[in-house]
């Protein structure tokens, strides 16, 4: 029998070091990780199965034209198919972040055809707590850019929306959803408990380690930047340079971002009969809330200040003379002007050093 382990690959889970474990590896001759070039699976099949271009977050984002995306449709999929029409293996792996976001209709073409390649199919997944994922959520979108509030209702997972369809479409007996607790983990890893939970044989030694998290500092620099720029949701290519910035300020240590449970209870209490959705498939609580720490943030202002610190590394990276003293002394709109400088040279570094590949090429 051949089956596809399907996994929909939810924010800050693990999915990353998951996909790019699988899809480097050496796996066994029966086990085969399905692609199209790419470890994460997201825009070969939101191209190949998303109804509606104009409905598709990711595929907007590409900055793609509708004709473009329709051009790729069958190279994706004939990608795809090869997988599994040249290999025996019986068990095959495919891996999205994207799939919560595909509605019952494209999950069940999907589906569909997965069953005209293998003869079962689970679907499975890890789910942060709530607290979690808005914290997760949050941060994801200071790296892109064009957020400048902290709405915290907008952060909730809102569990059932994002993942009744599986257990619809794949039926509850083979969907399965785990609460994603580091503790928890199989040796302490996601891979190597996926692989576990999956009945996957992998080495240890195989495992890709991807941490892309960023301190509460660095967080606070990114919220700051994109206030002082005043712009709303970026295009593909403002993307592309914020995501210049929110890389250079991983280098920025210290606290991690965390939400305070008091900050966030009131949100979790409109939600409750989600969260009790979600409490009851994974059998475990889910609201993430916790004792509060003197480093939460418990307003909005919180994220107007950072460490002195911070604010000698960033002025250091724009060649400016270190603050002395408190760095409340530095105004929330400086901060951001200070972050926006970094990002307009970082550009600026970039462009150059292509600018030098494109002589060297041309001489």
């Amino acid at each position: 029998m051949r089956r596809c382990i399907l996994h929909f690959g939810t924010k800050k889970t693990g999915s990353t070091s998951i996909q790019e474990s699988l899809f480097q590896a050496m796996l066994l001759p029966d086990v085969h990780y399905v692609h199209a070039g790419r470890a994460n699976s997201s825009l070969p099949l939101q191209v190949v199965f998303i109804e509606s271009t104009s409905q598709s977050h990711g595929l907007l984002n590409t900055g793609l034209a509708a004709a473009e995306i329709d051009a790729m449709k069958t190279p994706y999929l004939d990608s795809m198919n090869a997988h599994f029409d040249t290999t025996d293996a019986s068990t095959f792996v495919l891996s999205a972040e994207c799939l919560p976001a595909l509605n019952s209709e494209e999950l069940q073409n999907l589906k569909s055809w997965l069953l005209s390649h293998v003869n079962h199919i689970e679907a499975v997944g890890y789910v942060r707590d709530a607290k979690g994922s808005m914290e997760s959520a949050f941060q994801q979108r200071m790296k892109a850019g064009g957020c400048r509030e902290l709405n915290l209702r907008s952060l909730y997972p809102k569990y059932e929306q994002r993942l009744r369809g599986f257990i619809d479409v794949f039926g509850a007996e083979n969907t399965k959803i785990w609460r994603f607790d580091p503790k928890a983990l199989h040796n302490g890893c996601v891979v190597q408990d996926f692989c576990f939970r999956t009945g996957i044989e992998f080495s240890p030694a195989d495992v890709v380690r991807v941490n892309e998290g960023l301190s509460r500092d660095a967080v606070a620099l990114l919220f700051a930047c994109w206030r002082a720029t005043g712009a709303g949701r970026p295009a593909r290519s403002e993307r592309k340079d914020n995501f210049l910035l929110s890389s250079k300020l991983r280098e920025l240590t210290g606290e991690k971002l965390r939400l305070s449970s008091d900050f966030v209870a009131p949100v979790l209490e409109e939600f409750a009969s989600d969260l009790r959705w979600i409490e009851a498939l994974v059998g475990a609580e889910m609201s993430g809330l916790g004792p509060v720490h003197d480093t939460d943030v418990t307003a909005e202002s919180d994220l107007f200040r950072v460490s002195l610190e911070s604010m000698a590394w960033l002025q250091a990276q724009l060649e400016r003379e270190a603050i002395s003293g408190s760095p409340s002394l530095i105004s929330h709109e400086q901060m951001g002007e200070l972050a926006l400088m970094l990002r307009n040279k970082l550009i600026a570094e970039r462009d150059q050093k292509k600018a030098e590949r494109r002589r060297r090429l041309a001489a």
